[in-house]
């Protein structure tokens, strides 16, 4: 080999990573408005981006959804408004991925026993610090969890319930 190759391949992957890294984190930032101030959770491992939509999904829920989810999470023994995750209610995420496909897909082809708390609330925080670490925030996170989290979970726990 050439003399301080290995340096210098090293040096390109570093500036490699480095700018993917900024990327990342400029488009995560770019989700927050320049004027809006985000109180962060103490010990939450979420992005500042994150935290914002979750605090906006809180501000903008609609209690129509809101009853909806309580009726589907009790059958697991989940009170969505005092079970948290990385220091928001379970409500939040409820209230963020409202309108998308992972709740339905939890309800309809997903279904695991309603013994399986703690299953589900697993697949929630799987879903949640996975997409957290991909893509930099949950912005997308109903798409993560339908697409992503749910079939994995899914070929442990079927249609059926059971293991």
């Amino acid at each position: 080999m050439y003399p301080d190759s290995d340096k210098a391949l090293a040096d390109k992957t570093e500036v490699m990573i480095r700018q993917e890294e900024y990327e990342k984190e400029r488009k995560t930032n770019s989700i927050i408005p320049n004027d809006i101030f985000v109180d962060m959770v103490p010990g939450s491992p979420l992005s500042k981006a994150s935290q914002y939509l979750l605090k906006k999904s809180i501000d903008d829920g609609n209690e129509h959804i809101k009853k909806n989810n309580q009726n589907i999470f009790s059958k697991y023994g989940i009170n969505i408004d005092s079970e948290e995750l990385y220091g928001y209610p379970i409500s939040a995420y409820l209230d963020l991925i409202a309108f998308g496909d992972s709740i339905i897909h939890i309800i309809s082809t997903f279904r695991p026993d309603p013994d399986m708390k703690d299953f589900v609330l697993a697949v929630f925080s799987d879903a949640i610090s996975t997409c957290e670490m991909v893509n930099g925030s949950i912005e997308k996170l109903d798409d993560f969890m339908a697409n992503t989290t749910i079939p994995k979970y899914k070929k442990l726990c079927g249609k059926s319930g059971n293991f």
